[in-house]
């Protein structure tokens, strides 16, 4: 879950709108669909076909073990994003779209291009962010530590992953979601700090790409703290991003799909395979001595 940010209700009904062709070239996927509910105070305009094209950028770079639908839609208020592992679906709240976009406008004041990007890489951040809550969990995948993390890493892994144009937009769209949410975070909650949280993402980024986030560097650091220390902490982002990319391009390859014993198939769950004679999903460890079955 997103954490809730602590503002007023943002009454504008247009929020900010760019091209449909955007700046970001993703890739077509059909295992993760978004709709969006109508609203009477909240128009996504062309940001919505640029958001179905984020969508299917991660049904090609994972494979999940079922479709997630992703829906946008008016929550009363409540201004936050959830996996809700029950229905086994997405939600995004226009509330927090309301938000997002009030944020965009502090971090890009100068309009334009800089804004439509700031706003569409915190809602491609959310978005992703969320998806890799129900990757988590539908694919079972072994997360020790805080999912909360783990899922901001997802996120990185995935926008870093998308070309280019994208690199340097997880910086970005995780500052602009954070940048009203300074001093948060306490003891017993599962989010760690905002401020930590951005200069993550920042360092995954600058690990990926570090020319795509040069320009932003200096505005991200003194929006979470200041610049002291931060050329140090740069300097070990090259190794966290490898370590990162890594572990999801591991845990993110497309699965093994074997037969069953009773003549169906069945997608093995990440890092396993078809077992000896071919039936049903074994782990690697185990091939030479007793079959786990799935």
């Amino acid at each position: 879950m997103i954490r809730a940010l602590a503002l007023g209700i943002w009454t504008v009904a247009v929020v900010i709108v760019g091209s449909s062709s955007g700046s970001i070239a993703f890739a077509r996927g059909e295992d993760v669909t978004v709709t969006f509910e109508p609203s009477t105070r909240t128009r996504l305009g062309a940001n919505e076909a640029y958001l179905r094209r984020a969508a299917a950028h991660v049904a090609n770079i994972i494979s999940l073990p079922e479709p997630v639908p992703v829906v946008f839609e008016e929550c009363g208020g409540d201004e936050n994003a959830y996996w809700l592992g029950v229905e086994k679906r997405v939600k995004v709240c226009y509330d927090l779209v309301r938000v997002l976009a009030k944020s965009a406008r502090k971090y890009a004041p100068e309009g334009g291009n800089d804004l439509v990007r700031a706003f569409r890489a915190s809602l491609v951040f959310v978005m992703f962010h969320e998806i890799g809550h129900a990757y988590v969990d539908l694919a079972e995948l072994p997360v020790t530590g805080s999912e909360e993390d783990t899922v901001d890493q997802f996120a990185a892994f995935v926008m870093e992953g998308a070309g280019p144009t994208t690199q340097g937009s997880v910086a970005v769209g995780s500052a602009v979601f954070f940048s009203d949410l300074r001093g948060t975070g306490g003891a017993w909650r599962k989010h760690a700090p905002s401020q930590q949280r951005v200069t993550n993402a920042l360092c995954l980024a600058w690990g990926s790409n570090y020319k795509a986030v040069t320009k932003h560097v200096t505005k991200i650091a003194l929006l979470v703290d200041n610049i002291d220390g931060m050329e140090e902490f740069l300097g070990t982002c090259d190794r966290e991003w490898q370590s990162v990319r890594r572990f999801w391009k591991q845990h993110t390859d497309v699965p093994v799909v074997c037969p069953t014993t009773d003549g169906k198939r069945v997608r093995c769950r990440p890092g396993r395979v078809c077992c000896e004679g071919g039936v049903g999903c074994c782990d690697k460890d185990l091939l030479t001595g007793e079959d786990l079955l799935k």
